[in-house]
């Protein structure tokens, strides 16, 4: 019996993949499937995961043109036929203990486990946990909240795919409802999606994945695709919401979670993006400090000292982000 599906989308990684790829098998284990979908990749990607595909039985490598991280995952949910599923993003790669420790807790039956994880770059490994929910099971109370302000709440329940495990039939019963597909910002919808059918998750109190900051990732070299996906993801996210009623504080706090995104990129991008209008009552209603700071270097047009400060900030530690 499979219990564990690992899905990992690949493009042009041949750097990374490698070592991504090993630290699944440095626990020897026979129920695992390995979904790997190489989404086109121009580099030497698909021949070392092809290598590493006859020396694993069980890693299955999928080939399909470049059409985005979105289809990618799709593609490996509906591949998947573990108990549970759980993505790993190709220049990352999981702690050494990842499966023993989540072996401990899916017997709370839970359709989430949630963890915490590490930032890694050259020089730093920084423990990084999930704000103000108590470890353990999640359920009635905290869940209700978490489902009711999802972008209000999202420093507390993180809206990463790659820290979580979920049970693989949630995924399928979701996957059919995502008719639209971007690159960038993907995780939010889906995760939106699971968390509305979610009745249990299990929050467990240890870093089990290990998250690379690169200079080379979106972080830092912002494509027009980057703002496009934005306004593209923010449509969906406000005509789901709208439809299936979510309260009005719910609908602004998304979108000006969204807007925050787009200024980030914007302030980042050497791109001369069409600036989009955030009104100054945003600032007055906005909870989050770092939203707020941000806002106002996008009123001002302080934009080159922000990448001034940026780029101190990012000489010090590449694991402290301005107003990330």
């Amino acid at each position: 019996m499979i219990k564990y599906s690992v899905i990992i989308p690949v493009y042009n990684m041949e750097k990374y993949i490698t070592e991504c790829i090993e630290s699944i098998y440095k626990e020897k284990r026979d129920d695992i499937q390995v979904i790997v979908i190489n989404d086109g990749s121009s580099d030497n990607t698909y021949a070392i995961c092809n290598e590493l595909g006859k020396k694993y039985s069980n890693l299955e490598l999928i080939n399909k043109k470049n059409t985005g991280s979105m289809d990618s995952y799709i593609i490996g949910i509906d591949d998947a036929i573990g108990e549970y599923t759980c993505f790993l993003d190709s220049d990352d790669y999981l702690e050494d203990n990842y499966f023993e420790t989540l072996d401990k807790y899916i017997s709370y039956n839970s359709d989430i486990l949630l963890f915490d994880y590490y930032k890694c770059s050259k020089s730093n490994k920084e423990y990084c946990k999930i704000n103000a929910i108590p470890y353990g099971l999640i359920n009635d109370h905290t869940l209700s909240m978490l489902k009711d302000d999802y972008f209000g709440n999202y420093e507390k329940y993180s809206f990463y795919r790659w820290n979580k495990i979920y049970k693989t039939s949630l995924l399928k019963k979701v996957r059919g409802n995502i008719n639209f597909r971007v690159t960038y910002f993907e995780d939010l919808f889906l995760e939106l999606l699971v968390l509305e059918r979610t009745n249990t998750i299990y929050y467990i109190k240890e870093p089990l994945y290990d998250y690379r900051l690169r200079k080379s990732s979106v972080t830092h070299n912002v494509s027009t695709k980057v703002f496009d996906d934005n306004r593209l993801m923010r449509s969906e996210l406000l005509k789901h919401m709208q439809l299936t009623g979510y309260r009005q504080r719910s609908i602004v706090n998304m979108e000006e979670y969204m807007d925050y995104g787009y200024i980030r990129y914007y302030l980042r991008s050497n791109d001369k993006q069409k600036r989009i209008a955030i009104p100054s009552s945003m600032i007055l209603k906005n909870r989050h400090p770092a939203h707020i700071r941000l806002i106002l270097i996008y009123k001002l047009h302080l934009t080159k000292l922000f990448k001034i400060a940026l780029q101190m900030r990012n000489s010090k530690s590449s694991c402290l982000d301005l107003f990330d």
